[in-house]
């Protein structure tokens, strides 16, 4: 079980790091700094991750590209289904973020606005930014339906699976309140993913539904500082 909230100390662990050094090149907010490297933490936690599970998944006498189960004379068929599972995904979650915010009588502002706004031009070198935003959907997506859905979820079952997606990103929140919406809105998208994966079998699908969620979020707000 373990190894199923490993991504979430890494992830920290490279935010903490990232507070320490702008803290230290004298930064006064260092915090909103730290956490707008987020998209580089959750990068740098996929390298590691991807080489634990293959250290793990060869042990077992099997190759990631197994779990991954790719065959070409279904990617038609993977991507339709992918499309159709973004839908099923993104529909629930995108309610649970606007309807969260009025429970607790948040500011939109501060669920969705985020870190980027004041700090992107500044926080890491442009260059940099803009090549983990291209590399962040594609490495991303399968690792993360790799470690939680087809490593995981046999092991631990879904709903702890599904925890574990929703405790991770809080790196995300730039707020107590937004920690609340994403805590939800991600673990119910891990429970579905979840049954999905469960009934289907399939895990390309919901590496397209989770790529097309990833691609906006890692590349525009590097773009919008360039255009800026």
């Amino acid at each position: 079980m373990g190894f199923t909230f490993l991504r979430i100390p890494l992830i920290f662990g490279c935010l903490a790091l990232a507070y320490v050094l702008f803290r230290a090149a004298g930064e006064p907010h260092a915090l909103a700094l730290a956490l707008s490297t987020s998209t580089i933490a959750v990068t740098l936690t996929n390298v590691v991750n991807l080489a634990l599970l293959r250290r793990g998944v060869h042990r077992e006498g099997g190759r990631l590209r197994e779990l991954v189960g790719f065959d070409r004379t279904r990617i038609g068929r993977d991507v339709g289904w992918g499309l159709l599972w973004l839908f099923v995904l993104y529909v629930p979650f995108a309610l649970t973020l606007l309807v969260v915010p009025l429970v607790l009588r948040a500011d939109y502002e501060e669920l969705f606005v985020g870190v980027y706004a004041d700090s992107t031009g500044t926080a890491v070198p442009l260059w940099l930014g803009l090549g983990i935003g291209v590399l962040f959907p594609f490495l991303n997506a399968p690792t993360e339906e790799l470690h939680y859905r087809a490593w995981a979820q046999p092991r631990v079952g879904i709903a702890v699976m599904a925890v574990a997606f929703g405790l991770q990103h809080l790196a995300f929140a730039p707020s107590w309140q937004a920690a609340v919406a994403y805590a939800i809105a991600f673990t119910l998208w891990g429970a579905l993913a979840g049954i999905i994966y469960q009934r289907q079998g399939r895990l390309v699908p919901l590496i397209v539904a989770h790529f097309l969620t990833n691609a906006p979020f890692g590349i525009l707000p590097y773009a919008f500082a360039l255009s800026t």
